[in-house]
């Protein structure tokens, strides 16, 4: 869009998400800190930039006076990657703008946290918000590869504000990511809901991927290549587990990330590493190809996906890492890794992808429920989030939808291009605190369960879990998963929704709101379901 199109876009965003966090803040009796904060950690969690977050705000003082601030975490198992968000004050103002000096003193104090964690432990009150983040720090998260620090705000980032300082915490290098209005803007109204990564293999030294277009139909492109080990490890060094296919990426959080046969290999034998390994499957949705010399190189991909060889990926880029002392820098730059590298229309992707993955993974142990998101189930559940009608509530004389997203970012994409009348309607029918994403639907049913342990180990890890369960009694009896079934899952989340709301209002809460919740709840599950059985005996 042109420009002055793009600013009346990016003018109404901001009047709506103010909007939008001032009801919030009302409702949930919060501040407005926290509801942006929730609404941009929803986002880059849809993105899969990032797992879930905890609101965790901290301020106070360190070793030698130095101030610290802190909104928030995310943890990243699969990345061993420990995110930590701050955010600027709410401007409400569309001139204000995020200069350099303000975004390194803000991302400063939130490095300061993680450097003075020892001493907020020691010194802080065991009530306050960061006292358990803190020990976190110390203790579960002590070991993690790498910390990225995430500046938040609703200014503009200045277009000087281009480099950030380089900065270390606790002995570890630091990445810091600026998200200012307009980079939420974007990513809010990408039609493919994540950042698109672009990878120029010039930025590495190399003229490209020598490749071999293999085979090709209206819907897509094979191409056959081959990518070098130092460049598929630092990419997964940088991008994480957002290289990875979505159902890959659940898998190998579940279930471990790094095959010790691959390993081996790296480290003892590379120059076999070819030979013995099956390579990587992997899709895009652009990519340049160019002949030099006469070859056809690949010199720039869009939206790299691999769907299968999350292993091979994750253990090289670990390698690279952790073990140096055994030599695996100049290991790796002996291995070259085979690749077949589909491209993928976006309009086609979500089915594409799916059923690539499925077929990629069907000779490893890679279940139905890893590879879940068009399970019959899921479409099952969607149908009926789109006729199954609540009652009226709050004085509405109609009644209303519970809308269960089965694919993310599949909500907004419903107003996306739709009249502000056609929007206004949407939502007076679906409103936005009656949509429940899949991870959610998972986390309910465990907590239901009275598995409150497996609903606090994350979105993904809870999910893998749920499928597993699901996927099995599928298979026994799918008419179990009935109208009846929706409605009792729905009645959960309000319940869920709730409770969440009375220990915010409560004045012993500090943090870890979702975990409180989800045990306070299991319990009562339980105690209603001896009740019950002891009147029926």
């Amino acid at each position: 869009m042109d420009t002055e199109t793009y600013q009346t876009s990016l003018s109404e965003f901001r009047t709506h998400l103010w909007d939008e966090i001032q009801l919030n803040v009302a409702t949930n009796l919060s501040v407005d800190r926290e509801e942006f904060l929730e609404y941009v950690a929803e986002q880059l969690t849809e993105a899969e930039e990032i797992d879930d977050f905890s609101y965790v705000p901290y301020e106070g003082f360190g070793r030698r006076n130095r101030r610290i601030q802190i909104d928030g975490y995310s943890y990243s198992e699969l990345d061993e990657c420990l995110n930590v968000f701050i955010a600027t004050p709410m401007t409400y103002d569309e001139d204000e703008t995020l200069i350099a000096t303000d975004a390194n003193r803000y991302i400063g104090m939130a490095a300061a946290f993680l450097d003075n964690a020892e001493y907020i432990v020691e010194n802080a009150e065991e009530s306050a918000p960061g006292y358990g983040f803190a020990t976190d720090v110390i203790g579960m998260y002590s070991d993690v590869r790498k910390y990225k620090i995430y500046l938040i705000s609703d200014k503009i980032k200045s277009k000087t504000l281009t480099q950030l300082d380089n900065i270390q915490a606790r002995g570890k290098d630091v990445e810091c990511h600026v998200w200012d209005i307009s980079r939420i803007f974007e990513l809010t109204t990408s039609s493919m809901g994540r950042e698109e990564i672009v990878i120029r293999f010039a930025d590495f030294g190399i003229k490209g991927l020598p490749c071999l277009l293999a085979s090709e139909t209206p819907d897509y492109k094979a191409y056959l290549c081959n990518i070098p080990g130092m460049v598929l490890a630092i990419l997964y060094n940088k991008y994480g587990g957002r290289l990875l296919e979505g159902n890959v990426r659940s898998f190998l959080q579940v279930r471990g990330k790094v095959n010790k046969g691959i390993r081996y290999t790296i480290l003892n034998e590379p120059e076999m590493f070819f030979a013995y390994n099956n390579g990587i499957a992997a899709t895009a949705y652009d990519m340049k190809v160019e002949s030099i010399e006469g070859i056809s190189y690949i010199t720039e991909i869009t939206s790299l996906q691999i769907v299968n060889g999350g292993q091979t990926t994750a253990s090289l880029a670990t390698a690279l890492v952790k073990d140096k002392k055994d030599h695996s820098e100049e290991n790796i730059r002996k291995i070259h890794i085979p690749m077949k590298l589909s491209l993928v229309l976006p309009e086609k992707s979500d089915k594409l992808i799916g059923n690539i993955a499925r077929y990629a993974n069907s000779q490893n142990k890679v279940s139905d429920a890893d590879l879940w998101s068009n399970h019959p189930y899921h479409i099952r559940m969607e149908d009926f989030s789109r006729r199954i009608i609540a009652p009226a509530t709050n004085g509405r004389q109609y009644g209303t939808y519970w809308y269960y997203e089965r694919a993310n970012g599949q909500y907004a994409q419903e107003t996306y291009k739709s009249t502000p009348k056609e929007k206004a309607r949407f939502l007076e029918h679906h409103p936005k605190n009656q949509k429940i994403t899949k991870t959610e639907f998972a986390k309910y049913m465990h907590v239901y369960q009275q598995r409150p342990d497996i609903a606090s180990m994350g979105g993904q890890k809870a999910f893998v879990k749920f499928a597993d369960q699901v996927s099995t009694a599928w298979d026994k009896d799918n008419t179990t998963f009935n109208e009846e079934y929706f409605k009792n899952a729905v009645s959960i989340a309000l319940l869920f929704r709730e409770s969440d709301k009375i220990v915010r209002k409560q004045s012993w809460y500090r943090s870890y709101k979702a975990n409180i919740v989800e045990y306070a709840l299991a319990k009562i599950f339980l105690h209603c379901k001896y009740s019950i059985s002891k009147f029926c005996n």
